[in-house]
């Protein structure tokens, strides 16, 4: 337990006075090079993570002190779960997230923290600001592969960076050049899976003209993928003194070799610079700032789900395939339906409502044909009843509206009910829905599945949709 004033009764692993406080004892065994090797240094680690994390109280006043306590749980915390074994996921995982956890704390404590520059002692170089240090860490590990624990925690990080420099009236400019980094990611991502999409459908089309396997040359095109984050271009903007530079300090970038890593990353940036525009509206930014912004979340979303359903098509179904439609979903709900300043959900552009209806009217088709994860059919369910509410609201004056509620709410309809049509006229999902239905009426109260809780709420929605009666 800690002592009053953060004081730790957890001894120094190499057997000398503990710091006075447990964050600078965090920093003091990690730089002991000789403690590291130490057995019980790792359990000691965690422990004093725990103990940091269960006093709200405790806080160190150095600040010096507290960015290092950023730089050593990011390495001790973060890094590690890329280099040690896998059947250790049990103990790494939940040290991961308490190392998120007193970033976030840290930060929130000291946003001024992000804007932290370390200096090289051996050479004086100086490094990127502490913000551009951390992001490629982060990067590394979303949609990183056994890592669906921490996921959440990674995007929830990333955002409280954003909105933690926004709340702060002298650092909010800041906050600007953050969302203009996620974006440039975004854009790199997009851009580059858009590529390989357009060289993959012309290496198959060339094959199909000389009569080789066109599929496998197209997984081949995949196979090459590989994107630097964040771009060069958007360090640049954020860090002018990189231009001067022979080459970036290691670590400044992450390379993102798979597809499906990139689209998961991918998705969580474009929920997190969509939720954010409207604060900077607040903050005097024009409108158009958000428009633009908008119109790009839309443009790079729908590339980044043409270039899933693509290689969907070309590979067999992998895991990472149920958390990019999830993620999907929540997306498609985050860059369509904004709020407005008296808390109301709205659909911001004519644009929006086609890709939202679109949107819908494609997972509707995946989750009759090829069937949706359980988690994205219970989204997608509660979306269709969602969208079908708030298009029976009148208009709010507060939101950013580029059309009548009943324009758009025409567009959504226009592209979805011929969708919703062709779903119940099939004879084949209506008597697996059937039985769905049979089996959900003979179980007891309470012990219904979630599959069937989803063809309820799925009925529901369609009929909603339809503008059925009961």
């Amino acid at each position: 337990m800690a002592r009053r004033g953060g004081e730790s009764t957890i001894p120094l692993a190499n057997g000398g006075v503990p710091p006075s406080t447990i964050a600078a004892q965090i920093v003091n065994n990690h730089s002991n090079a000789n403690a590291q090797k130490e057995p019980g240094t790792k359990a000691a680690f965690g422990q004093l993570l725990h103990e940091y994390l269960s006093d709200p109280s405790i806080d160190e006043p150095n600040s010096q002190v507290n960015a290092q306590l950023i730089y050593v749980v990011a390495e001790a915390g973060l890094d590690v779960l890329l280099q040690e074994n896998p059947f250790a996921q049990d103990l790494l995982i939940p040290q991961a997230i308490d190392s998120i956890s007193i970033i976030k704390l840290t930060i929130q404590r000291r946003p001024e923290l992000l804007l932290n520059t370390k200096i090289d002692e051996g050479n004086g170089i100086t490094r990127p600001k502490l913000f551009l240090w951390l992001l490629p860490k982060l990067l590394t590990l979303m949609g990183y592969r056994n890592l669906d624990a921490i996921q959440e925690n990674l995007q929830d990080l990333l955002l409280s960076c954003v909105q933690i420099l926004q709340r702060t009236s002298d650092l909010w400019q800041y906050a600007v050049l953050l969302i203009q980094l996620y974006q440039s990611c975004i854009d790199g991502m997009s851009w580059d899976l858009l590529l390989q999409l357009c060289l993959g459908i012309l290496t198959i089309f060339l094959d199909i003209l000389s009569g080789l396997d066109a599929t496998t040359t197209f997984q081949l095109s995949c196979s090459n993928f590989k994107v630097a984050l964040p771009p060069s271009n958007g360090i640049s903007n954020v860090w002018p003194e990189s231009q001067q530079l022979v080459a970036l300090p290691q670590g400044s970038q992450t390379i993102v070799s798979l597809p499906t890593q990139a689209i998961c990353i991918a998705f969580s940036l474009i929920e997190i610079v969509v939720g954010t525009s409207e604060k900077f509206i607040k903050r005097g930014l024009p409108n158009l700032s958000f428009e633009n912004n908008l119109r790009r979340a839309i443009d790079n979303f729908s590339v980044l789900w043409r270039c899933f359903k693509r290689l969907k098509k070309q590979n067999q179904r992998l895991p990472c395939y149920e958390n990019i439609e999830l993620a999907y979903i929540r997306t498609l709900a985050a860059v369509c339906v904004q709020t407005s300043k008296s808390n109301r959900s709205f659909i911001p552009s004519q644009s929006a409502a086609v890709t939202l209806s679109q949107g819908l009217s494609d997972l509707l088709l995946s989750c009759c044909l090829s069937s949706l994860c359980q988690s994205a059919q219970n989204k997608l369910a509660w979306s269709l009843m969602h969208i079908q509410s708030l298009l029976q609201l009148p208009a709010d004056h507060n939101s950013l509206q580029d059309a009548p509620v009943e324009d758009l709410g025409a567009l959504v309809k226009e592209n979805l009910l011929p969708t919703i049509i062709r779903i119940c006229r099939s004879p084949t999902w209506i008597n697996s829905l059937e039985k769905e239905l049979q089996v959900s009426r003979k179980m007891p109260v309470g012990q219904v599945n979630s599959l069937n809780i989803f063809s309820l709420l799925f009925v529901y929605g369609l009929a909603q949709m339809i503008g059925l009666k009961r």
